[in-house]
């Protein structure tokens, strides 16, 4: 197991386009969380390059690129209250996954990562994060101490692919604080709560959720079945029409970049039938 150093080569890139759920490759459009994630599509491209040309932030050096970046996501959250907090990142053991968290809430000064992990995965683990890795695995050393939180703490999570090889990967929150604050360990308010509550509904209901937003450029909506986010296609209206049970997302595209992210979580249930006296 070896740091990773600065390679250079030509990389050919074809045809590899297309939108994964869950990822943000930039810094000023992270995904704010506050539980742990299901396994996402993976990532391509970095986006925005969020270091402005820098090549090395804290343990991240330069990839194949020649920038931090290569395929990125950026995740954000708000601790909710004080204790030990931890995170594993989980993917395919064939995989190369590198990551650095930055203590701040504003991506113009991210500073110095508080932790961060650019070893490569020669020992092919299944994890990497902050904490202990949960397979038992005393040994890995793709894995940073334990942070100490207090509340109201903003954080930014860089996660990026260096093998330009991936199928996604997973959040896993850790720590004594889900033991002592299992309900408000994390601070959901950053999440925006544009769709409102949660919807119940008889089944052949229909549905209308509502995220018009006031000078919007462009709206995105996603559906999660249980294995992640995925994009409805042809769906920019700002509003949508659901009658499946899901948990549905918009990304409302703003003009300043500063993009809303809205999730709600909508079941039908089936229509009672009445017994005959």
């Amino acid at each position: 197991m070896i740091r990773k150093g600065i390679l250079v080569y030509i990389a050919v890139l074809l045809g590899m386009t297309g939108i994964f759920a869950q990822v943000s490759p930039d810094c000023s459009n992270a995904i704010p969380i506050c539980n742990n994630t299901p396994v996402n599509g993976g990532t391509f491209g970095l986006g925005t390059d969020d270091f402005n040309g820098v090549n090395v932030s804290g343990c991240l050096e330069e990839t194949l690129l020649g920038t931090i970046e290569s395929n990125s996501a950026w995740y954000r959250f708000r601790t909710g209250a004080s204790g030990q907090l931890g995170f594993n990142l989980g993917f395919d053991t064939s995989e190369d996954w590198d990551f650095a968290l930055y203590k701040t809430s504003d991506c113009t000064t991210l500073g110095d990562p508080i932790r961060c992990n650019f070893f490569d995965n020669q020992d092919e683990s299944a994890f990497i994060g902050v904490g202990e890795d949960p397979t038992g695995n005393t040994d890995n050393v793709q894995y940073e101490e334990w942070l100490q939180v207090e509340p109201g703490e903003d954080y930014y999570l860089l996660i990026n692919n260096f093998s330009n090889s991936n199928s996604g990967f997973s959040i896993q929150f850790s720590g004594h604080i889900f033991v002592t604050n299992p309900f408000d360990a994390l601070d959901c308010s950053i999440i925006n709560n544009l769709l409102g509550p949660p919807i119940s509904a008889c089944e052949n209901d229909v549905i209308t959720l509502d995220a018009t937003t006031i000078n919007a450029i462009d709206y995105n909506w996603f559906e999660d079945l249980g294995s992640g986010f995925q994009p409805i296609n042809g769906q920019h209206d700002p509003t949508l029409q659901v009658t499946s049970s899901a948990l549905y997302r918009v990304q409302v595209i703003m003009p300043s970049n500063n993009n809303v992210i809205s999730d709600v979580n909508v079941v039908f249930y089936t229509n009672p039938v009445a017994n005959m006296v």
